[in-house]
Parts: structure tokens; C-alpha cells; sequence
């Protein structure tokens, strides 16, 4: 199932580019995503194990345009 912020169906949606990266005690996972408006946009889901089950944002994390997201986990836990 596809979150519901992002255009429906297997032609149309765009799911690229996911990656999982640690963040303290949970894993998230960044990936690209065609919206409602059609902008390509970055979502985030997160999980407690690494295969999941993820919980979407439920929102794009960011949006306008922006592909291949990464995170970066500071050396003391912290996301940038």
C-alpha cells in the first residue's frame, strides 16, 4: 500500500531511491515519491527493526522538485 500522500498506482507513483539508516533506536527510511501535485518529493517511514514494518511520515518530508534523499547520523545519534 502506498502512503497516501503520493499519486496511486504502479505507473504513476515514482518509488525510487529508498535507503535506511539507524537513528538511535529506531530505523528510518528515506525514499522518493511522486505527490498529489505530481512534485517529486522525499518521504520518511520509520520502524523499530530494520525490515520493518514501517509507519509513513504521512506528509512529505520534503518536497519541490528533490530526489535521492540521505541521511547523515551524527556521531552522537543525531539525524541531519
Amino acid at each position: 500500500e502506498h502512503p497516501q500522500w503520493t499519486v496511486p498506482g504502479s505507473e504513476a507513483g515514482d518509488f525510487w531511491a529508498p535507503e535506511i539508516a539507524r537513528v538511535g533506536e529506531e530505523y528510518w527510511l528515506t525514499y522518493t515519491a511522486r505527490a498529489r501535485d505530481h512534485s517529486l518529493s522525499i518521504g520518511l517511514a520509520k520502524s523499530d527493526r530494520p525490515l520493518g514494518p514501517y509507519v509513513d511520515l504521512g506528509r512529505p518530508l520534503l518536497t519541490g522538485g528533490m530526489i535521492d534523499a540521505h541521511l547523515f547520523v551524527a556521531d552522537g545519534g543525531e539525524p541531519t
